[in-house]
């Protein structure tokens, strides 16, 4: 029988060498002894080779191709090199592969995975092996692709089988039970299975091999966390789980997010549909790229070193406009995605615009510039940042849970004359607990975008998160930071204040109210009306593409913002939602209190002239002495003192106690910007006496001396 393999020739040796096998009557013990030295030296060396996965793969595990014909995998397809090269890192590495594959649609990975299972079957004693499927039928294809792939093989390449099953396993024995007690034969058996079992699978065995194919489509993960898992201890596993995704629930998305997040041991591969050359259209001429795709393309140049042709973005293009013919879009992103996000689904009613969340995944996302932590000094005004840069192809640990020094990415440093904004949501800070997330923004100037600039994601206990939250506050140039104040946040939200005493903590507006709008509390508090305010401000930047997202997680945490009942509340299903409530309070804050960077071209031009900064004196320990009009007055001040310094000050709409507030009387401005008064100075007990005397000039009454305000 001719089989299409790498090595042709190899037809006419194995056709020579079944002679002798016919000539024993098929008997394999009888064949051999009818061997010459040089068939016998070929038989040798050849299943010496055949111990290379690649090698044999390649030339003799045959399958039937479309046509019936038995032919071996080759050649292998990129996604399939993909594979193994993960499985021989994973082997060099650890001693054991334990990997999960979340693939396109028929990318041949069930097979070639099988195949690689098959291998390691009968070329290793006593060895077991569980093949497992959704469903009963695919379980029994797989179980014909490994009795085709036995039935092929040349006669001396064979073990001897003790019995096949039905439709369930090949067990590698000798036959003959005498025999068995003095040479039993391999002893390995290969058995098929599938997850509507509801028990047994597996019980009493120890496996060495697993492969576990669409798991996406397992009705329950049973099957796997009561009998399969606990039998998977040998020290040389080898296990694959592959699947094309299927909404964001189940064994397939919980064990993906779980190896992502580095907690089960397993490797996470995804496989984008991009790198399998099967979804290339053929071009007749060039393709003009949308900015989406082209910023897609770069950052997959820059981040991964491949060149997506334009005859995939043709593919794309015409699935996509098919796909929501049918109202079939998500169905089609989760069969052929070019990122993981894209093959889960959320399920139930997203609180975001999913087309445009998709958009800021394919045109914002990417990896950080810089990864690292950054810390407070005990000035408790000094920032400390502790960063490294971030290579092209530098795989970075996943954040969540992290160890310090990979906790904060930042995406943009701090630029001068920027004026950003810090939003805080606080946990417990123990490795089980939710997590700590500090969000920081660099706002948009006019019709310019607000965009993610950095991230610290992690556990650290409310204190010290504090002081985290300060240090990004301080080093971002000041920034006015706003704590959800509940639970922990509470903490957190009084250290700022008291202890570290820092200077910008957001005061809230009651918008609701008629005449004064400032609050006389300190922090955020999310309520059911605040709530509904700051989920409509994100969806509202999402489809007016007026925010930039540069974080896969926080997209990925915006997914599984949804509510399952139809109208109920809106949290994170399945997957914590610490991200995204830290990036909706900063968005909100950073357009309530910076409204007028938003206001005209004019105040754009302004600020980019730096027309509207002010120049602090700060002494040693950094406090501030005073604030003058020029630099020259600043430096003039500052000059006589040892270690005092000139920083400039970006005046700011920040509602805190301690900065201008910019009342109809103008109060607060006069106390800053005339009598020059430090901004920690400008409180209450202040504001409100100075305030009565402006009211009682106007009306022409004294109040009974004019004091040195300054």
């Amino acid at each position: 029988m001719a089989v299409i393999r790498k090595l042709r020739e190899l037809n006419d040796v194995i056709e020579q060498l079944n002679v002798p096998f016919q000539r024993a009557g098929n008997d394999t013990r009888e064949a051999f002894e009818l061997l010459t030295t040089e068939e016998m030296n070929f038989v040798l060396a050849e299943t010496d080779r055949c111990l290379d996965l690649r090698y044999y793969l390649e030339n003799y595990h045959c399958i039937r191709d479309e046509n019936g014909n038995f032919r071996t995998l080759f050649p292998w397809w990129d996604h399939q090199e993909i594979v193994y090269e993960a499985m021989v890192e994973e082997f060099e590495d650890n001693g054991e592969c334990r990997m999960i594959v979340l693939k396109p649609r028929q990318t041949g990975l069930t097979t070639w995975t099988s195949a690689a299972m098959f291998h390691r079957t009968i070329f290793n004693p006593h060895t077991y092996t569980m093949l497992v499927a959704q469903d009963p039928e695919r379980s029994a294809n797989m179980f014909n692709m490994c009795k085709n792939a036995y039935d092929a093989l040349p006669w001396w390449l064979r073990p001897e089988s003790q019995y096949q099953t039905k439709g369930d396993a090949i067990v590698f024995q000798r036959k003959d039970e005498m025999q068995r007690l003095v040479d039993p034969g391999l002893g390995s058996t290969i058995q098929c299975s599938h997850a509507q079992k509801s028990s047994g699978v597996a019980i009493g065995r120890t496996i060495k091999n697993a492969h576990f194919s669409e798991v996406s489509r397992w009705p329950s993960a049973d099957v796997f966390h009561a009998d399969i898992n606990p039998s998977m201890n040998a020290r040389d596993t080898f296990a694959i789980m592959e699947s094309t995704g299927y909404g964001r629930n189940g064994l397939m998305y919980e064990w993906w997010q779980g190896s992502v997040e580095g907690d089960t041991g397993w490797r996470a591969l995804f496989i984008p549909v991009y790198k399998v050359k099967k979804y290339y259209l053929p071009l007749k001429g060039k393709l003009t790229l949308t900015d989406e795709e082209e910023k897609f393309t770069a950052r997959v140049r820059k981040e991964e070193k491949f060149e997506i042709p334009d005859g995939f973005w043709a593919f794309r293009r015409r699935g996509v406009k098919q796909a929501r013919r049918g109202n079939g879009k998500a169905g089609y992103l989760e069969s052929y995605p070019i990122t993981a996000m894209e093959a889960f689904q959320s399920s139930g009613l997203c609180a975001f615009d999913r087309d445009r969340l998709e958009h800021q995944s394919i045109a914002n996302v990417c990896k950080p510039l810089w990864a690292g932590d950054i810390t407070l000094a005990s000035d408790n005004v000094t920032p400390q940042p502790n960063l490294h840069e971030v290579a092209d192809d530098e795989v970075l640990p996943k954040r969540k849970g992290a160890t310090p020094g990979d906790r904060l990415h930042v995406w943009k440093m701090p630029e001068p004359g920027q004026i950003y904004y810090v939003a805080v949501d606080s946990a417990l800070g123990v490795p089980d607990g939710d997590y700590s997330v500090c969000q920081v923004l660099r706002v948009g100037m006019a019709n310019e975008p607000d965009e993610q600039v950095a991230e610290w994601w992690g556990h650290r206990a409310p204190g010290q998160y504090a002081r985290v939250c300060a240090a990004l506050g301080f080093w971002y140039n000041g920034a006015e930071i706003s704590v959800e104040y509940q639970q922990q946040g509470i903490t957190v939200g009084d250290k700022l204040k008291d202890d570290i005493d820092y200077p910008a903590l957001y005061r809230p507006q009651h918008k609701d109210r008629i005449g004064s709008t400032m609050g006389v509390h300190l922090h955020w508090l999310t309520t059911v009306k605040t709530r509904d305010g700051i989920i409509g401000t994100l969806n509202e930047g999402l489809i007016e593409d007026s925010i930039i997202i540069r974080s896969q997680d926080l997209i990925d945490e915006c997914i599984d913002f949804a509510s399952m009942n139809g109208g109920g509340r809106f949290e994170g299903q399945d997957n914590h939602d610490d991200g995204v409530m830290a990036f909706m309070i900063a968005l909100y804050c950073a357009r309530e209190t910076q409204q007028f960077l938003k206001a005209s071209p004019a105040t754009t031009q302004v600020r980019a002239k730096g027309d509207i900064n002010h120049y602090g004196v700060f002494d040693e320990y950094g406090r501030q002495r005073g604030m003058y009009d020029t630099k020259a007055q600043a430096e003039k001040v500052a000059a006589p003192f040892k270690g005092w310094r000139v920083e400039p000050i970006l005046v700011c709409k920040a509602n805190t106690l301690y900065s201008p507030i910019f009342d109809g009387n103008g109060a607060e401005s006069e106390l800053r910007f005339k009598h020059s008064m430090p901004s920690t100075a400008i409180v209450p007990d202040v504001v409100m006496p100075y305030r009565n005397s402006i009211q009682a000039a106007q009306q022409g009454l004294s109040v009974g001396g004019d004091p040195d305000w300054g």
